[in-house]
């Protein structure tokens, strides 16, 4: 992902500013920066992040502005009590952008945080506002207004990378600029794939993964998915 980013026209030393406020965010953009400098690399350029993120993303090179887990709250009765703590990173994050002067600027994830860095970011900088890319889209698709929510992103975002390829008309429609570049998710499973030397890289049979799975042929099989934060997986236990 990102990858034209690094070809087209990269200055002998780029800096990219990286936000993700949980996990599974913080998975996806360590994927990211070492695709980025992995492609810097191979181009002979010098690639430097910056930005807020957690160990994932520090271990691929970034040094966090301030602990990601002062982002990662989910919920309104969770939210109410950090909101002051929120808007002072709102404020830190928006600031470090400012003065930092990056080339670009990737939120992955994390919308509501992201879309108001992007937002006080360009009142900030107007004309001189750098790229700002949203990986990972909101759902707006689950909405039944989901054609405006879309809409009101035009102009807050320069750039969407999309997870999934049905996302793609209900953006372009919108008038935001958009690019599928596929989920992290199955991207981790086709690389473990390849590691182990399956023979049919992400198209295991059923009787296969329940037989790995120890799950008995004919069972009934219920798949729980709490996401990456911890208040998450705590309340649906």
């Amino acid at each position: 992902a990102l990858s034209r980013m690094a070809a087209a026209g990269m200055r002998a030393r780029k800096l990219v500013y990286v936000v993700a406020g949980e996990p599974s965010g913080d998975a996806t953009g360590a994927r990211l920066m070492r695709a980025l400098a992995h492609r810097a690399a191979v181009d002979k350029c010098t690639l430097r992040f910056r930005g807020v993120g957690g160990p994932r993303m520090e271990a691929a090179g970034l040094k966090s502005m301030f602990p990601m887990a002062d982002l990662s709250v989910m919920g309104i009765m969770e939210l109410i009590p950090h909101l002051p703590r929120l808007h002072a990173r709102l404020r830190e994050t928006v600031a470090d952008i400012v003065s930092s002067k990056p080339d670009s600027v990737v939120c992955v994830d994390s919308k509501g945080f992201a879309q108001r860095v992007m937002h006080r970011v360009r009142a900030h900088l107007d004309a001189s506002t750098p790229p700002l890319i949203q990986y990972a889209a909101p759902s707006v698709w689950a909405y039944r207004n989901g054609s405006r929510r879309a809409r009101e992103l035009r102009g807050v975002v320069d750039h969407l990378l999309l997870l999934l390829p049905f996302e793609k008309p209900l953006w372009e429609a919108a008038g935001v600029k958009c690019t599928v570049v596929g989920h992290p998710a199955v991207e981790a499973y086709m690389e473990s794939c390849a590691l182990a030397g399956a023979a049919q890289v992400g198209h295991a049979r059923r009787a296969e993964a329940r037989q790995r799975l120890g799950l008995s042929p004919g069972a009934m099989v219920l798949g729980l998915m709490a996401g990456s934060r911890a208040a998450g997986v705590d309340a649906g236990a």
